[in-house]
């Protein structure tokens, strides 16, 4: 929910306030808000002009500029920090301080989730053996990045996410609350997102049988796979999908029973902290980041056991008390994370980056 929007926006906020100018640099890109931006270095491809494979395209290119548009903000600029928040195949630039934001480790934990052809570990590997220093999204992510890759501690900075609040859309809002009661689920339903148990053990839950529906936002439109599990479960006149804008997506957080979040992994876990922040209480993996992110502010259960997760399920429909509960730490557990302690966190990063990169040279 405009999570890198407001994260861009902060950190120059952060830097102002130290009366330092720090530009982005995108040669060639999609993104509409940053063209809204005057720290932005680079040309911005308009809706009307883009085609199918733009994002690739404009991937491609941006690689192929990269030096030429370092040395130019190197001649602007005293000190420059280029910072990648992807694995380009491109190896960093020479004679620059370099950072590198590891969100995960899925690529790792999960190989087998993933094609032979995919070079995401490679290119990760590569970017944070050289990198200055690495910016990891959780404490969880950056002890992987060490155990796995072997990474210095000295390099791996903490920088959490944020949680942006965003107003409901009054249309949907008002519409939603006439429906059948339902839980929410967000985001990609596929490998180790863990959607099929949640299928498998909703179809086991009282609040099924009660006639509590399942919306799942997001993730693109189910494919016959999943139709079919969602069939054999018994449980077509339920299960929903739904997709659209944050405001939409508010609407969803702010009329749902509760938020069920069964990922097998995550190396942070933003949808249970954008649901916190609406007022959705919690029921969640206690895999990977999310414990961390959570606190005591979630319902927490084992995402391999289904018997497991349908009786987290229907204790948090059953129990309203605990969704009161849930609703009130998540809220607070939820407002810690801010953008502004993003931004600060990573101008800490950055300052150890530009000490590293003349140490090395």
């Amino acid at each position: 929910m405009g999570g890198f929007t407001r994260y861009f926006t902060e950190l120059h906020r952060a830097y102002r306030r130290r009366g330092i100018r720090s530009t982005v640099l995108a040669p060639l890109y999609l993104c509409d808000f940053l063209s809204r931006d005057d720290h932005v270095c680079g040309l911005h491809i308009p809706p009307r002009l883009r085609v199918k494979g733009a994002w690739r395209l404009a991937s491609q290119l941006d690689h192929l500029a990269e030096p030429a548009a370092l040395a130019f903000l190197r001649r602007r600029h005293t000190n420059v920090v280029f910072h990648r928040t992807n694995y380009s195949s491109v190896p960093p630039s020479r004679g620059v301080a370099t950072a590198i934001t590891v969100h995960d480790m899925i690529h790792e934990n999960h190989a087998h989730d993933f094609p032979a052809r995919d070079q995401t570990a490679n290119r990760k590997r590569l970017w944070c053996e050289q990198a200055d220093v690495v910016i990891a999204v959780s404490h969880y992510t950056k002890t992987q990045v060490i155990n796995l890759l072997g990474i210095d501690s000295d390099q791996v900075f903490v920088c959490h996410h944020g949680a942006t609040e965003t107003e409901p859309d009054a249309a949907a809002l008002e519409s939603l609350e006439t429906k059948r009661p339902f839980l929410l689920y967000v985001g990609d339903r596929s490998r180790y997102k863990n959607f099929d148990r949640l299928i498998a053990s909703f179809g086991r839950t009282s609040a099924a049988k009660d006639g509590i529906g399942l919306v799942a936002f997001g993730g693109g439109s189910p494919p016959a796979s999943e139709l079919e599990e969602i069939d054999q479960g018994g449980i077509s006149e339920l299960v929903s999908f739904a997709h659209g804008d944050d405001a939409l997506l508010a609407a969803y957080y702010a009329t749902a029973v509760g938020f069920i979040y069964p990922s097998l992994d995550e190396g942070f876990g933003l949808p249970p902290l954008e649901a916190m922040l609406h007022k959705c209480p919690v029921a969640a993996s206690n895999a990977g980041a999310i414990p961390e992110v959570v606190g005591d502010a979630a319902l927490l259960f084992d995402p391999t056991d289904v018997s497991a997760m349908a009786t987290a399920i229907d204790l948090l429909v059953a129990d309203s008390d605990l969704r009161a509960r849930l609703m009130k730490t998540g809220i607070e557990r939820a407002s810690s994370f801010t953008w502004e302690s993003t931004a600060e966190s990573t101008l800490e990063a950055y300052a150890f980056a530009l000490s590293h990169a003349k140490e090395k040279a």
